[in-house]
């Protein structure tokens, strides 16, 4: 720690991501970075943006910047209202999954088709979402077609376009959500709100079912 210039770095990571592995630091819970000027910790646990924004409120002397990605600052409202949403939209009326994973990858590839190119590289990623104005009817599968490996069934376009839109009030025309799912993302909605079949358990299910049930009733 000879070149330790007193400054401290945290980096977390936690739900789906993984972790950051830093093992030289395992011993004593921290490593050296940059050469020994910084000495880096790493938490690795879910809600970690959450608990950044925290950190900032509360004690905003601590770090000179924090970023903090998709920080879930309303429990309550995201585990219930926000997953609910997302499980109903997923659900058909037999209980079943309407769109799986390899089904998604197809809307994927039909996005980033569509938007890769209006960040001026096309590179497979996009890089500002919300640039991208794909209307997911446009690959609905035609009435009489065998092969739908390119395209999507109605019930699938409806599901997505409601993972796109989030819930709107009926009466107003106003978003009950802000933010909901990006162009671009779908590849990552397994695991939380679409399954590898038709038949299997959805987070977003359990979440919500958890939350109305012990936080909320």
């Amino acid at each position: 720690m000879a070149n330790w210039t007193q400054r401290y770095m945290q980096v977390g990571c936690g739900g789906l991501c993984g972790n950051i592995n830093i093992q030289p630091g395992a011993a004593d819970g921290s490593a050296e970075v940059a050469n020994g000027e910084f000495v880096l910790a790493s938490t690795d646990m879910a809600g970690g943006s959450d608990e950044a924004v925290m950190e900032a409120i509360r004690y905003p002397n601590d770090f000179d910047g924090i970023i903090t990605g998709a920080p879930a600052m309303l429990f309550t409202f995201q585990n219930s209202f926000h997953h609910g949403w997302l499980a109903l939209s997923n659900t058909d009326d037999d209980g079943n999954r309407v769109i799986i994973a390899d089904r998604a990858s197809i809307l994927h590839n039909a996005v980033v088709k569509a938007c890769d190119s209006l960040d001026g590289i096309e590179d497979g990623l996009l890089s500002d979402p919300r640039l991208c104005k794909f209307d997911p009817s446009t690959i609905v599968c035609a009435a009489n077609t065998t092969d739908n490996s390119t395209c999507l069934t109605s019930a699938e376009v409806k599901a997505v376009s409601n993972f796109y839109d989030g819930p709107v009030d009926a009466a107003s025309g106003k978003h009950l959500t802000v933010g909901e799912e990006q162009f671009g993302s779908e590849l990552a909605w397994s695991g939380v709100f679409v399954s590898d079949s038709y038949t299997s358990d959805i987070m977003s299910t359990n979440t919500a079912l958890a939350a109305i049930k012990y936080l909320i009733i």
